[in-house]
């Protein structure tokens, strides 16, 4: 990593778009800026969720494209190539003002890309593990290239570093931890707001799923289950992106359910 943060121009590149629904993320180009760096985020602009600059020293730059290539990639959304000269030549351009490139989940492969055009250093910061035993060998083979040669990644556990070193083929010593959280801590206080805001009688106990509502998550098994809970339990899902069209057909699904809610409310401070 470059010795010392003042003046140095970070690159991240962030490929879900999602920072400002990202308190660690932002968390993270919060104390980089106060160190006296300066932050570019590099996004695909998603219509469907708010994206807005994180903070002073910071800069949200929202790419139009279609998204991921095949390849994993999106910086390159719209450019054409005949030669990786012509590739190495236009990252140089565009991004060689850069002191370090770090690249969120597949957002490596950019990363590395732009790195190595520019000789210097890029980092992994990793929420999600891809295991290839089930995204298969294409979707995997691009992500474990470009940790090849990373200076450090940032996970936020021994045993999901351990499972990050051998997916990805990091090495442990490489790898620091950093809890999944946001910078402030504040004193939780009990509310009825879900019962309120859903219809539940206050005498219900709710179980929370937060997330994306989606098969991979295990969702599945979840919902199925609430059927054997017991009389007192119901089941609330939120979505941070409201009823988008993962979780759209769940809620066709259990809409008439009684012990089945959905929460589309945005997350806000109550206070």
């Amino acid at each position: 990593m470059p010795s010392g943060f003042d003046k140095k121009r970070i690159l991240i590149v962030h490929p879900e778009g999602n920072i400002n629904n990202n308190p660690n993320l932002t968390g993270i180009v919060e104390i980089l800026c106060e160190s006296g760096c300066e932050v570019d985020i590099y996004s695909p602009r998603r219509d469907h969720i708010y994206q807005h600059t994180p903070c002073r020293g910071s800069r949200l730059v929202l790419i139009d494209g279609e998204g991921l290539s095949v390849e994993g990639m999106f910086v390159l959304s719209g450019q054409s190539f005949s030669t990786e000269q012509q590739i190495s030549d236009y990252l140089r351009e565009k991004f060689g003002c850069y002191d370090l490139a770090i690249g969120v989940d597949r957002g490596i492969i950019d990363a590395a890309l732009i790195a190595q055009a520019n000789d210097i250093e890029y980092a992994l910061i990793s929420y999600e593990i891809f295991f290839g035993k089930e995204t298969g060998s294409e979707f995997k083979r691009p992500v474990i290239k470009a940790c090849q040669w990373l200076d450090f990644a940032v996970c936020q556990d021994p045993v999901r570093a351990r499972y990050l070193a051998v997916e990805n083929g990091i090495s442990l010593k490489k790898i620091i931890n950093i809890p999944v959280a946001g910078r402030q801590t504040r004193e939780a206080s009990k509310s009825y707001y879900l019962h309120d805001k859903l219809s539940i009688p206050r005498d219900k106990r709710i179980v929370l799923f937060m997330g994306s509502i989606d098969k991979w998550s295990g969702v599945d098994l979840i919902t199925q289950s609430v059927i054997n809970w017991p009389d007192p339990w119901v089941l609330v899902l939120h979505n941070r992106y409201g009823l988008d069209d993962h979780t759209r057909g769940y809620f066709e699904k259990y809409k008439d359910s009684n012990k089945i809610f959905f929460s589309t409310d945005p997350v806000v401070d109550p206070n």
